[in-house]
């Protein structure tokens, strides 16, 4: 036939080649190739742009209707959403999310937010007095008269965050000028609400003798202390803070999270600015904006985008135990095989997953770390839970030596495990007791922590858990001194003097992790410990060598693919490749090309082959050795790759 471009005259029926050279490398004028970026991305979303306050912004706590006074409950666009992959800002600033039931009740003050998952509703953390220094007011310097205020509530949860000062405006006074005691008078003013007045236009007034007050705001009385206390003078005042996520006039609310639609949906985009609003900002993380915007500035015309899962689960780090600290003294195993020695608490959050690994990186005293392999014992394990609960309430550690951390009675060896137990809110190595009196109760002080009334309304507990000191027990919180210094009694024994101690804050009512090592995995004397874990919200979201994202875009009409992962590159290269054959040959009939790179951290003699490449340059895995002279000669170079094009 005539009509082969470039052959002249007739043929016999053969196969032919057309050359065609282009331009530009991601598309062809006229759309005739479509390009397809595939990585990693996150929405952002302005829930509140700029909040008209006084509780007309958002919800009603159903969500049925417009906020009527509420000012705390708003929503997202877009749901359910992946867990554990949403931010808040809140004025620029990240909130404390926890995730949950939306259903009325409240939730702990250690949060700024609660979300619902499944239905994208958040609600934003009520009004709650600040606690300053183990009180919830504080009282002015200059104050003339002794006395104090009964334990301020609120009376209204969707007050806006403020600082109340409640100030002495009169006296009445004897013959001789000398203020009565009992007689004076106060009034309180919000640097928000202002001076509240009654349904007779009158301000609110408290006087000193003892009688409750309530604005509609905050609820109190005020006492003037008996003689030969001071009584109170015109200017003395009180300060209360009132901390609150309810919305004002001005705030900005934003959000940055992963729906579950937006993940394995390929969808087309001709405008730059629709595929931000759809994937976020690009960033380093986000590759699949980053990636998009390249492609847009370099002439694509059209860009097929498809956020894949991460290719691996996100893990979670923490620094179990601070190396030592030659300054302070504080901080660095002592070096004992004793259980306190062996027992390291994980304070974040989350849950180590039990089907996967934590790993281990002792910290050295230069700040250089070695990992270690030690063998896994199933996390959770009710018998060795049930042994250490026994522990932790008596101190004895037979039982739970017998049960994993003794190797000669447990048979675990090199090994570790986790459980769950009580919740510590707070601990440190710098803690220092001093007894009063004869000893039974005493000053429990320590620069680290940040004490508050909730911790003696709540029941917690101080637990001094280092081997070896005399005052090891589990002690009640009996009042809160200052933000530094509770006092602590016992119903047996006696408090020595004692300092850079091993302390715990406990709250009985919820749980959190410990790690646990058995004698034999003792950690050497000043050596800190870092781990690095799973967190069980985010053991299943991903996609290995993103294989669900492949299977999507076999049935996509695409014909040049970018993939932009941020981890196991090798293998997701490898795998487009195959793909893009695949999908090439005579069977699929649908010709593609893959555009790719090398790896961050490869030379020019990696890339050609003719060196191989270490790991742990690469970024990788953590720990892994093999990149030196002396560790190749030692044999250790199991992590050494060809990462040549060929």
């Amino acid at each position: 036939m005539p009509n082969i471009p470039g052959l002249i005259g007739y043929t016999q029926p053969d196969v032919f080649s057309r050359v065609r050279t282009l331009q530009r490398a991601l598309s062809i004028p006229g759309g005739l190739r479509i390009l397809s970026v595939i990585g990693e991305g996150r929405r952002e979303e302005t829930i509140i742009e700029s909040a008209q306050g006084s509780g007309l912004d958002g919800f009603n706590p159903t969500f049925t209707a417009a906020s009527d006074g509420y000012g705390r409950f708003v929503r997202l666009s877009n749901y359910p959403v992946i867990s554990n992959r949403t931010t808040i800002l809140f004025n620029n600033a990240p909130l404390r999310i926890v995730e949950g039931t939306i259903d009325g009740t409240s939730f702990s003050a250690e949060y700024d937010a609660k979300l619902e998952i499944a239905t994208g509703k958040i609600e934003l953390q009520s009004a709650t007095i600040k606690d300053q220094g183990g009180k919830l007011y504080s009282v002015s310097a200059a104050n003339v008269g002794d006395g104090y205020l009964s334990t301020p509530t609120l009376s209204d949860v969707n007050t806006p965050p403020e600082i109340w000062t409640i100030r002495c405006s009169s006296v009445l006074k004897d013959g001789y000028g000398t203020p009565i005691r009992g007689t004076a008078s106060f009034i309180a003013r919000g640097t928000v609400s202002g001076q509240i007045l009654d349904g007779y236009g009158q301000p609110y007034i408290w006087t000193s003798d003892g009688s409750v007050v309530d604005n509609g705001i905050l609820s109190f009385a005020i006492f003037n202390n008996p003689a030969p206390a001071q009584p109170f003078a015109v200017g003395d005042k009180f300060t209360i803070e009132v901390e609150s996520k309810v919305l004002q006039s001005m705030d900005n609310l934003e959000a940055r999270y992963i729906a579950t639609v937006d993940i394995n949906d390929p969808q087309t985009f001709t405008e730059p600015s629709k595929l931000f609003s759809t994937y976020g900002t690009p960033s380093t993380d986000n590759t699949l904006s980053l990636g998009s915007q390249m492609a847009f500035e370099n002439g694509s015309t059209s860009i097929l985008a498809l956020q894949a899962k991460p290719p691996l689960p996100r893990r979670t780090s923490e620094i179990v135990l601070p190396v030592y600290d030659s300054l302070t003294g504080t901080g660095g195993a002592t070096g004992s095989d004793d259980a306190d020695d062996l027992i390291f608490a994980i304070t974040a959050p989350g849950l180590p997953d039990s089907d996967t690994q934590v790993n281990l990186f002792i910290i050295n005293t230069d700040d250089t770390e070695d990992q270690i392999f030690p063998n896994k014992v199933t996390f959770y394990d009710p018998t060795i839970t049930a042994a250490f609960a026994a522990y932790e309430a008596t101190g004895v550690d037979a039982l739970l030596m017998a049960e994993f951390m003794d190797p000669a009675q447990s048979g675990y060896s090199y090994s570790y495990t986790v459980v769950s137990d009580d919740k510590i809110e707070q601990n440190g190595t710098d803690g220092t007791v001093t007894p009063i009196g004869v000893g039974s109760t005493a000053t429990f002080y320590s620069p680290s922590a940040i004490f508050k009334t909730a911790d003696l309304t709540d029941g917690k507990y101080i637990d001094i858990f280092q081997t070896g000191t005399a005052n090891e027990g589990r002690w009640e919180i009996t009042a809160i001194v200052s933000a530094n210094t509770v006092r602590i009694a016992r119903t047996g024994g006696f408090f020595v003097t004692e300092s850079n101690i091993q302390w715990q804050l406990i709250l009985p009512s919820s749980e959190s992790q410990r790690l646990l090592f058995t004698t034999d995995l003792a950690l050497a004397n000043r050596k800190g410990l870092r781990i690095s874990y799973i967190d069980n919200k985010d053991a299943e979201f991903y996609d290995a060598n993103w294989a669900e994202a492949l299977d999507v875009l076999e049935t996509q009409d695409v014909q040049i693919l970018v993939p932009l992962p941020t981890q196991t590159f090798s293998a997701i290269q490898q795998a487009f490749r195959v793909h893009c054959e695949r999908m090439s040959s005579t069977y699929y009939k649908r010709e593609r090309i893959l555009l790719t790179g090398a790896l961050q951290g490869l030379t020019v003699d990696n890339v050609l082959g003719t060196e191989l490449a270490a790991v742990e340059d690469i970024g990788i895995l953590e720990g892994i050795q093999g990149d030196d002279v002396e560790e190749v000669l030692d044999g250790n170079i199991e992590d050494l790759a060809n990462y040549g094009v060929a």
